[in-house]
């Protein structure tokens, strides 16, 4: 009757606001859904899990592709922000993140810092890639060649997942301009990631296809 993975909590009722502001914020646990819905913000939803499926994502996109995403600020919340980004790229989705002080979850931040704080850190959420850019930034030493190329990797498997072709290459550009890189280079390493990408999916649809051809000659058997 109930499975997580399908839905996503509150989609009953943000479903309008959603469509009407052409974007959705994604939350973790139901309590913040509630914090933020309570405090005038329609659009709202939550996974009730630590990270999004495909599912949610696909039932999502009938509403809108544009989404912010504020997961809690802990390691687990973290984690999940990232493999959730992962997925809303490959779906096409365009995403932002919005990251609270450490220790704070939406519900907690909305009854200590008040709803107009929360409205003013949702209106300034940076994009997906200036988040990801500034945590790997954070992470290297961009005085050194190796902390340039170092964070550069940490990015470029998010950039690899943006479906259009001039999107990606824009991107790639305003990237190799934060990390103070080569952009030819930059765009050259780009490709080859996408290359390697597509040949990793391409051995993983033959192996799904040879097990669904043995479980074909079970049946049959049966």
């Amino acid at each position: 009757i109930y499975t997580k993975g399908r839905v996503l909590y509150y989609l009953d009722r943000a479903g309008p606001a959603i469509r009407k502001l052409d974007y959705a914020i994604l939350v973790e646990g139901y309590m913040d859904c509630i914090a933020v819905a309570s405090a005038g913000i329609e659009n709202v939803v939550a996974t009730c899990g630590t990270s999004l499926t495909e599912g949610q994502a696909r039932l999502l996109a009938r509403y809108s592709r544009r989404v912010v995403v504020n997961y809690d600020p802990d390691s687990a919340g973290v984690a999940a922000t990232e493999r959730s980004l992962n997925l809303l790229l490959e779906e096409g989705f365009e995403a932002k993140v919005l990251a609270l002080p450490t220790g704070l979850d939406p519900d907690s931040f909305i009854r200590k810092e008040g709803v107009a704080a929360y409205r003013e850190r949702l209106a300034a959420a940076p994009t997906y890639l200036d988040y990801i850019t500034e945590r790997a930034a954070a992470g290297h030493d961009l005085e050194r060649p190796e902390g340039k190329v170092a964070a550069a990797n940490a990015v470029l498997p998010y950039l690899v997942k943006v479906p259009n072709p001039l999107l990606r290459a824009e991107l790639a550009n305003r990237l190799a301009e934060r990390l103070r890189l080569d952009e030819r280079l930059l765009r050259d390493e780009l490709r080859r990631a996408a290359q390697e990408q597509r040949q990793e999916m391409g051995g993983q649809d033959t192996l799904r296809a040879v097990e669904a051809n043995h479980a074909v000659k079970q049946l049959l058997r049966a």
